[in-house]
């Protein structure tokens, strides 16, 4: 069941390597938590956030930035980190 009736983003944070990823737009970050948490990566240091900061204005770009700038991390591709719901 998708956890927002509205699409949203998801940024993965590799806290070890200090690297993230935006993904979605989607409706429920449960792929990636699901990933994260039954994968081979279970035991690294991550975290998977739902982003809340959608203004209408927001775009894959923005959040990139802002998150760059919070956190001083370097951003990958989409899917680089945890593939969650992409089929790649």
């Amino acid at each position: 069941m998708p956890r927002r009736p509205d699409p949203f983003f998801v940024y993965v944070l590799d806290h070890e390597k200090r690297q993230f990823t935006v993904e979605g737009p989607t409706f429920d970050e449960t792929p990636w938590l699901d990933e994260w948490k039954n994968g081979p990566l279970k035991d690294r240091d991550l975290a998977v956030v739902p982003y809340d900061g959608l203004d209408g204005r927001s775009t894959r770009s923005k959040i990139a930035q802002e998150i760059a700038q919070q956190f001083g991390y370097e951003e990958l591709p989409a899917g680089s980190i945890l593939k969650g719901g992409d089929p790649r």
